[in-house]
C-alpha cells in the first residue's frame, strides 16, 4: 500500500484526500512513537487491519518515520513482517 499525501497537524494524521479510510496513523509529538493500521491487498483476506508501530527521528540525515507490520492473514501459519516508512518528498521541480 502507497499512500502518498498526508496533512499531519500535532498528533492527527489524515490521508489527502480526507476521505482515505486505507489507514489510520497517531504521532506522539516530542518523543517520536506512531502506531496505527492499515488496509492490505493481500490476495488473501486480513482477519483485520494489519497494526503497526515505529518511530519517527525528527533530526539528522535518517529523519523519517520507521515502522514495521506483522500480517494476520486468515489461519497463517507462518506470519510475515515488513518494513514501512514515512518521509518527505521533495516537491516536483517546476
Amino acid at each position: 500500500m502507497v499512500v502518498s499525501a498526508l496533512n499531519i497537524v500535532g498528533n492527527n494524521v489524515t490521508g489527502i484526500p480526507a476521505t482515505n479510510s486505507t489507514f489510520s496513523l497517531a504521532l506522539v509529538p516530542g518523543t517520536g512513537p506512531m502506531s496505527g493500521a492499515f488496509t492490505p491487498n493481500w490476495t488473501q483476506a486480513a482477519v483485520a487491519r494489519p497494526a503497526f508501530r515505529g518511530i519517527v527521528l525528527q533530526k539528522g540525515r535518517g529523519a523519517g518515520g520507521y515502522r514495521f507490520f506483522l500480517s494476520n492473514r486468515a489461519n497463517e501459519t507462518d506470519p510475515e513482517s515488513g518494513p514501512t516508512m514515512l518521509g518527505v518528498r521533495p516537491p516536483p521541480r517546476p
